[in-house]
């Protein structure tokens, strides 16, 4: 255990570590001075030089306090991550996903060592917890060599949980992140009964926010099994709520089509792929083709043929944009200065 050290390095990065992964030509792209990036050993921009995470060693020395950030310098980092690196158009998004999780993982790191607490690491906990969650979303798609969602997911539950704890150490609360944590957190862990215990044993001005109310709806009906107005209130969440919902729907989905493989038995009528798209949320028929192939239901002229002797249990299809997601996407965050400000303040208001 770290002895009570406090921080006193004023930069993002230690002169220290700058002058090693210079010397080592370990400065990432967005680090580099401009006039020398294209030297074989580049020089580092002090004002774009982050500090990277570190594995703690046995036999390792306790970190000097010039090595350490304090809170203050922990705040700039985390708005400058989120500000200039995150909204970059031209570089790969599993990219910048890359050096800003390894950043954020340093910034939590400095907070550990040196046990701050406070207002303002509650705050940058949130921040990176929205992070993650957008980071989730945003690259679903992306090949698991290039985004692990496992890890990143893992990272997300481990910033809710000590931003929880630090939560609950305020003694003035911040009532509407209080409330977003706490939609965030039970709609991550949907069925996990710590998570739903949580939010009953918060106070009535959280438990009660509409926006927490309606994450309590939506485990409700996932509990409840009942995928139809699971849907219909998914529509309805905020767009960083919709982001950590995001990783059950795969499961809804194989629900939905078990249960409608019982209901709608037939070797004769088919279902319409039209009509089973929207109750899906699903933005193309190929889609859905294709969620019904993986369970061996015949897909045949636009029309879906329900056996229940056919029907074969598959695992989990990977996360994809679907369309509520999509166009939410558009309107919350479409332009570089909604991005910031939805990862920076959060998304305050729901998009219909």
């Amino acid at each position: 255990m770290h002895n009570n050290v406090v921080g006193t390095c004023e930069f993002m990065c230690p002169t220290t570590e700058i002058q090693m992964r210079e010397r080592e030509n370990l400065l990432h792209t967005f680090e580099v001075l401009e006039s020398r990036e294209k030297m074989k050993r580049p020089r580092a921009d002090r004002s774009k030089a982050v500090k990277e995470f570190t594995r703690s060693a046995a036999g390792r020395s306790d970190p000097r306090p010039s090595d350490l950030r304090p809170t203050s310098v922990l705040v700039k980092t985390v708005d400058y991550l989120l500000e200039r690196i995150v909204p970059k158009q031209d570089v790969k998004w599993h990219k910048i996903y890359d050096f800003v999780a390894d950043r954020l993982r340093s910034v939590r790191q400095d907070i550990v060592i040196q046990r701050l607490a406070g207002p303002e690491i509650c705050l940058v906990f949130i921040k990176c917890i929205r992070f993650y969650l957008y980071a989730a979303y945003r690259l679903c798609e992306v090949p698991v060599s290039l985004f692990d969602p496992h890890l990143n997911g893992r990272q997300a539950i481990e910033c809710m949980k000590a931003s929880l704890l630090h939560f609950s150490s305020l003694e003035v609360p911040l009532l509407a992140e209080l409330q977003e944590l706490e939609s965030l957190y039970l709609l991550f862990n949907l069925g996990s009964l710590d998570a739903l215990m949580h939010v009953y044993e918060s106070s009535a001005d959280v438990r009660s926010c509409a926006r927490v109310q309606l994450a309590l709806a939506v485990n409700e009906t996932y509990l409840a099994g009942n995928y139809v107005r699971f849907f219909r209130l998914v529509k309805k969440l905020h767009f960083l709520d919709l982001c950590a919902v995001h990783r059950h729907i795969p499961q809804m989905h194989n629900l939905a089509l078990n249960r409608m493989s019982v209901a709608y038995n037939s070797k004769i009528h088919g279902y319409p792929m039209e009509h089973l798209r929207p109750l899906l949320m699903l933005d193309s028929t190929d889609k859905v083709a294709e969620l019904c192939m993986r369970h061996n239901l015949l897909v045949k002229e636009g029309q879906i043929y329900f056996l229940k002797a056919a029907w074969k249990e598959s695992g989990l299809a990977n996360p994809v944009k679907w369309i509520f997601c999509q166009e939410k996407d558009r309107k919350t965050a479409q332009t570089s200065m909604q991005l910031v400000q939805l990862l920076l303040i959060g998304g305050s208001t729901a998009v219909s």
